[in-house]
């Protein structure tokens, strides 16, 4: 298993613009995971079955892959002001995020008692994509208020609303292609969106 990250923020607090403070993050993350393992099977099946008994001696090589990128931004604001008899601490923005995913499995059985060699382990052909490889793109857009009342000074009210948009590509290949058939499905592009309003109250007991 491999993983990297990176990131890099920068903000800026200007004394005479119409907000107090700009925050701008950017990142990356590759995770990979990649697995290969031997066996020998003995008295199994003459397809080297994991669970069926037979008189056959069987040697397997499996190799399998799964790649994951996550990548984005994310843009936010914040201005502080008086309005309404409260303190408004605004923040608002957008986000940015893409996701990719590879994945990759292969295998190969060796009979050893009948002397043949194979792809087919267990009803799998092999190489193979357990799903089709993905493309995720997602935006989300939000503001947020921090509100405390000069006449409720141990309370803060923090209402805010988010709006996502989510974008799911796959990429059906051969080998992608030839599961799907198998098990009867399909791989579709599909859009969702929706909006996420929240409410949250904070009291202050006291001074720490």
């Amino acid at each position: 298993v491999e993983r990297e990250r990176f990131s890099l923020e920068y903000q800026h607090a200007p004394e005479e613009m119409f907000y107090d403070r700009l925050t701008v993050r950017f990142y990356r993350q590759d995770a990979d995971t990649h697995n290969r393992n031997e066996q020998t099977r003995s008295n199994t099946s003459a397809t080297c079955s994991g669970v069926a008994a037979g008189a056959n001696t069987c040697f397997l090589e499996q190799d399998f892959f799964l790649s994951q990128t996550n990548e984005g931004m994310g843009v936010q604001l914040e201005s502080v002001f008086q309005a309404i008899g409260a303190e408004h601490l605004l923040s608002y923005g957008v986000d940015l995020q893409r996701q990719k995913v590879i994945n990759f499995r292969d295998a190969t059985r060796y009979n050893l008692t009948l002397n043949t060699v194979s792809k087919n382990i267990a009803g799998d052909v092999h190489p193979m994509r357990d799903f089709a490889n993905g493309d995720t793109r997602t935006i989300g857009v939000y503001v947020q208020d921090d509100l405390r009342f000069s006449g409720l000074p141990s309370w803060t009210f923090v209402p805010g609303v988010r709006f996502d948009s989510t974008h799911l590509t796959p990429e059906v290949d051969a080998l992608a292609q030839a599961v799907l058939t198998a098990n009867g499905k399909q791989a579709v592009e599909q859009k969702h969106s929706g909006v996420s309003p929240k409410l949250g109250v904070q009291w202050k007991i006291g001074e720490v």
